[in-house]
């Protein structure tokens, strides 16, 4: 076993390696960049011809199943709501013509009453 008496040589390595590095750093940015582009251009012309665009919005859903769970729930809740809403409107719908029916009726025979009072 040989003893390390002088550490030069680690110092160097190791200046290097931080050198190799940071140019790595740099051009992992500059891939970046680039990737982007190509991306882009290969999803544009993926949703062409195949027909099915927005199919990376469907791999994000799958990516967290649980999210996805609790938006269709939320979304059937707000459902249900809204058709219990409709339905609540219509009943009100309906009490007010049976109310509007009704005073109509009732003014049409005091009208009627009145009118016959007056005509001899």
């Amino acid at each position: 076993m040989r003893a390390l008496t002088d550490p030069a040589p680690i110092k160097s390595t190791f200046t290097e390696l931080t050198g190799r590095f940071q140019s790595f750093q740099e051009a992992i940015v500059s891939y970046g960049a680039h990737a982007k582009v190509v991306s882009a251009a290969i999803t544009a012309v993926v949703d062409a011809e195949s027909a099915t665009t927005g199919w990376e919005e469907l791999i994000e859903l799958a990516k967290d199943p649980t999210a996805l769970r609790s938006q269709i729930i939320e979304r059937s809740a707000y459902a249900a709501l809204l058709k219990e809403l409709a339905h609540a409107v219509r009943q009100i719908d309906k009490g007010n013509e049976l109310v509007i029916d009704e005073k109509f009726s009732y003014l049409s025979g005091a009208v009627e009453k009145w009118w016959n009072l007056l005509r001899p």
